[in-house]
C-alpha cells in the first residue's frame, strides 16, 4: 500500500462529472499482412482479457477517516469489464473513430476498480484497427503513460500482442514494505519543504510564465464547461517543423505553438465575429531527472503568445523570445517550485470555473494546453503483427481552458490529438483544418519576413 501524492490527490479533488481527470490515447494499427482482421482482433481480445495487470494498472484509491488517501492493490481484476471490442459501422472513416472516441472518453471511471478502460476498435477502412485506452491522470502523467504504452508495443511484427497493463522491462518496482510510513513522513514534512521553495516559486513567477487571467476572451467560456467533449486528430510533418524550428532560432515546440495561437485566433474570430485577443498557453513541462522513473513528475507554466495582429513569422519570432525567457527562469528552479507552480495553475482553473457570476468578464487562465509528449522510439512499432500507423491523444479537458492540444511524435509524424468541452468548442474538426491551413502559411515564411 502507497499513500496518494499531493499532486495525484488533487486530480481526485478537481475532478467532477463534467470534469473527469482521465485522458485517453487512440493507436491505431494497419491490418496484419497474413490472415484475417477477425482472427487477429480474436488473438488481441484474447491476449487482452487473459494477461494480469501490474502496477498501477491493478489499484484503486481508498479515502476514508482513519488514513491518508492510499492505493489498493486489487488482486483479482475484472477483465471482461475492462477491456471492451467496438466495431463501427462502414463506412469506418478516421472522422468515425474519432466521434466513436467522443462518447467513450465523458464517462467517470469507477472508483471502485483500477481506474482505466480498453475498447479494442475493428470496422475501420483498409481493415485497420485502433486500441482505445482512457485511464485517470493519477496513474501517470503524458510522459510515464507513453512509456507504458511503448513498452506494451513490439519492434518486431511477428510477437504475440501484449496489453499496456502487462509486465515490461519498463515497469517501475513494487513499492517497498515501508512505503506507506516514508509516505506519512513525506506528508508531514511537505509544509517546510514548501517554505524553502517559496522564494524559488515567486521568482518562477516574476521571471518566467506570464500572469493567469490574461488570456483572449471568447463568448462560450462564459458558460461552464459540459461533460459532452469534442475530439479531433491529425497529423504534422516532423521534418518540416523540425526545420522551421532550426531557421527561427526555436524548437518544435515553439512552431506548433506558433501554428495553435493563429488556429486558435482565426477559430475565435468565425465563432464570434470579432478579432481575437492575444492568446495564452499552458505548457505542462516534465520535471523528471536524469533516469527517474515516476510516473508523475510534472509542472507548468503560462506562456504569453503572438500579437494578435502580427503575421506568421512575426508570431513564431514573438514566441521563441517568450519561451527562451521562461526556460531560463525554469533552469534556475527547482523542481520542487515548478510543481507548486502547476498546482497554484490548476487552482486559478478551478477558482474561475467555480465563478456563480461575472464569468463573462474574467479572462482565461489560458485559452489552450499544449502538451508535446516525448520519447518516441526511432523504429516502428507493431502490436502482434499490426503496424502501429499513429498514436494519437483524447486529452483533459480543464476549466478556463477552451482547448487541449496533445502532441506525440512517432517516426516522421506529430501526431496531434484536440480535445474541447462540445459546449465551448463544439467543432474541433474545424480547429484542426485551420492549424493545417496556419501551418501551410507558416511554411511559406522565413525568419526576414519578421523584420
Amino acid at each position: 500500500m502507497s499513500n496518494l501524492s499531493p499532486l495525484e490527490l488533487s486530480f481526485f479533488a478537481m475532478e467532477s462529472g463534467s470534469r473527469p481527470m482521465h485522458a485517453g490515447g487512440v493507436m491505431l494499427f494497419e491490418p496484419p499482412p497474413t490472415g484475417t482482421t477477425d482472427t487477429f482482433i480474436s488473438e488481441v481480445m484474447d491476449s487482452f482479457r487473459t494477461t494480469e495487470p501490474v502496477a498501477p494498472w491493478n489499484r484503486r484509491p481508498a479515502f476514508g477517516l482513519r488514513s491518508l488517501p492510499h492505493w489498493v492493490t486489487v488482486d483479482e481484476v475484472d477483465l471482461t469489464y475492462h477491456v471492451r471490442r467496438v466495431t463501427v459501422p462502414a463506412p469506418g472513416s478516421f472522422q468515425q473513430l474519432m466521434e466513436l472516441v467522443t462518447h467513450l472518453y465523458p464517462a467517470l471511471l469507477d472508483r471502485s476498480r483500477p481506474l482505466w478502460e480498453t475498447y479494442v476498435i475493428d470496422g475501420l477502412e483498409g481493415g485497420k484497427v485502433a486500441v482505445f485506452v482512457k485511464a485517470h491522470h493519477s496513474l501517470a502523467d503524458g510522459v510515464g503513460g507513453l512509456r507504458i504504452f511503448y513498452g506494451s508495443l513490439s519492434s518486431a511484427p511477428n510477437d504475440d500482442p501484449r496489453p499496456v497493463w502487462g509486465p515490461s522491462s519498463s515497469r517501475r518496482p513494487k513499492p517497498a514494505s515501508g512505503a506507506q510510513t516514508r509516505g506519512i513522513v513525506r506528508w508531514l514534512r511537505l509544509p517546510a519543504a514548501l517554505a524553502q521553495v517559496l522564494p524559488d516559486t515567486v521568482r518562477l513567477a516574476r521571471d518566467g510564465t506570464a500572469p493567469p487571467f490574461q488570456a483572449a476572451k471568447m463568448a462560450s467560456m462564459a458558460a461552464h464547461i459540459s461533460a459532452a467533449r469534442s475530439f479531433a486528430a491529425f497529423d504534422l510533418p516532423l521534418p518540416e517543423v523540425k526545420a522551421l524550428g532550426k531557421a527561427f532560432g526555436g524548437t518544435v515546440n515553439d512552431v506548433v505553438l506558433s501554428v495553435f495561437d493563429d488556429a486558435m485566433r482565426r477559430y475565435i474570430e468565425e465563432v464570434d465575429g470579432k478579432d481575437a485577443g492575444r492568446m495564452v498557453a499552458l505548457l505542462p513541462v516534465s520535471t523528471r531527472r536524469e533516469g527517474e522513473t515516476a510516473s508523475n513528475a510534472a509542472g507548468a507554466t503560462l506562456v504569453r503568445l503572438g500579437e494578435p495582429a502580427a503575421s506568421p513569422a512575426e508570431r513564431l519570432t514573438q514566441i521563441v523570445t517568450a519561451t527562451h525567457r521562461i526556460k531560463t527562469a525554469i533552469r534556475n528552479a527547482s523542481p520542487i517550485a515548478f510543481q507548486l507552480q502547476a498546482l497554484s495553475m490548476l487552482g486559478f482553473m478551478e477558482l474561475r470555473e467555480q465563478l456563480p457570476v461575472a464569468r463573462g468578464w474574467v479572462p482565461n487562465v489560458a485559452n489552450f494546453t499544449l502538451s508535446n509528449v516525448p520519447g518516441a522510439p526511432p523504429t516502428a512499432l507493431y502490436l502482434g503483427g499490426a503496424r502501429l500507423v499513429g498514436m494519437y491523444a483524447a486529452p483533459i479537458v480543464s476549466g478556463s481552458n477552451a482547448a487541449n492540444f496533445t502532441i506525440i511524435p512517432y517516426l516522421d509524424s506529430l501526431c496531434v490529438g484536440i480535445g474541447a468541452a462540445r459546449n465551448v468548442i463544439p467543432d474541433t474538426a474545424r480547429l484542426a483544418e485551420l492549424a493545417g491551413l496556419a501551418f501551410r502559411e507558416l511554411q511559406a515564411c522565413s525568419p526576414a519576413d519578421a523584420t
